[in-house]
């Protein structure tokens, strides 16, 4: 966006004050505005400054930006397909041994969220020539565990490897991108009454019936005592039913959360006697 400020009002007190003018001309062509950064960004950045990326949860991101890191010059062939660069969403086991090893400058850092990515491969068979490419690539397995994606902590190898196959970097981004609260989920334009949803009872069932009906905090089974077992909105909005944003929490963990939340004296004793029986307390 182009600024065109007006100091006719400036010039006017350099003459009240006797003070001679003097022309200047503002020059913009210097000034990198944050929908700059963006756009590079999502371009890729080469020569980024390894104390500018912030790891919030294990995701990386620059000035509040979601980033990817890959690797643009591989050691490969152009017809070679197999084994390409990973690309990274988080701060893996990888990224540690390449920081240790000296060669995290080999990374570039991108918003990209198509999964394809520019790098740069040998022409021919005698790799005397680099070229430019395109390339559809996988995420790091060791970043889907480093985060437990999808519970990829505790999968099989062949498991982890269908997860990235189906792996959706649109749709990590979009989930993410509720840990930066400087870009939050929602805005004015979005935001919705803050009502549950109408199949809230049968969400909120199937979200404690997925913690086999223990608090997440605490621990304590309330398998018998279901009705002291509630679901808690991470965000605090109720319509925002997003899996990543429900907790399944006993009534003395959620009034933690809400200390407004009125809990009975008999609903207080039950838990604790459960927490004391299960050896919790």
């Amino acid at each position: 966006m182009k600024i065109d400020p007006d100091f006719s009002a400036l010039a006017d007190l350099v003459d009240q004050m006797g003070a001679e003018r003097v022309n200047f001309v503002m020059d913009h062509s210097d000034i990198f505005t944050e929908s700059d950064f963006s756009v590079q960004l999502e371009e890729g950045i080469r020569d980024f400054d390894v104390n500018d990326i912030e790891i919030k949860e294990g995701i990386l991101f620059i000035k509040n930006e979601q980033i990817v890191l890959y690797i643009y010059d591989c050691y490969k062939n152009v017809d070679e397909e197999e084994d390409l660069s990973r690309y990274h969403v988080s701060d893996c086991r990888t990224i540690h041994e390449m920081k240790d090893g000296g060669r995290y400058d080999r990374y570039i850092a991108t918003s990209n969220k198509t999964g394809s990515f520019k790098i740069s491969l040998w022409a021919d068979e005698e790799r005397s020539k680099k070229v430019e490419f395109k390339k559809d690539l996988n995420v790091c397995i060791n970043c889907l565990k480093a985060l437990n994606y999808n519970g990829a902590e505790e999968m099989t190898h062949r498991q982890r490897q269908e997860l990235r196959d189906s792996f959706d970097i649109g749709d990590f981004f979009e989930e993410y991108s509720t840990y930066f609260k400087e870009k939050p989920k929602f805005t004015c334009e979005n935001i919705k009454p803050n009502n549950y949803p109408d199949d809230w009872d049968i969400i909120s069932k199937k979200k404690r019936e997925s913690e086999s009906w223990k608090c997440e905090i605490c621990g304590v089974n309330l398998q018998i005592f279901k009705n002291l077992l509630q679901t808690h909105h991470k965000n605090e909005h109720r319509f925002d039913s997003s899996p990543n944003n429900l907790e399944a929490l006993c009534l003395i963990c959620h009034g933690d959360k809400h200390p407004h939340m009125h809990i009975s004296n008999e609903a207080k004793g039950l838990i604790i006697k459960e927490r004391e029986r299960q050896g919790l307390a």
